[in-house]
């Protein structure tokens, strides 16, 4: 399995460099099911706010 780093090492190797801004919410716990915890659902917007702030200042 390849994280994140690792592909982005190979991407910078290949002649791909860009800048990469990572958005992200701590999960409460990590567990099986679906949707959204309400702790995640409460961020969402929060997220979404950001990165669209990110998008418009590129």
């Amino acid at each position: 399995q390849v994280g994140l780093l690792e592909v982005m090492e190979m991407a910078k190797l290949l002649g791909f460099e860009a800048e990469v801004v990572i958005i992200g919410v701590e999960p409460k716990e990590i567990d099986w099911g679906l949707g959204l915890s309400p702790e995640v659902k409460e961020k969402l917007q929060k997220v979404i706010s950001l990165a669209l702030e990110e998008i418009r200042g590129a």
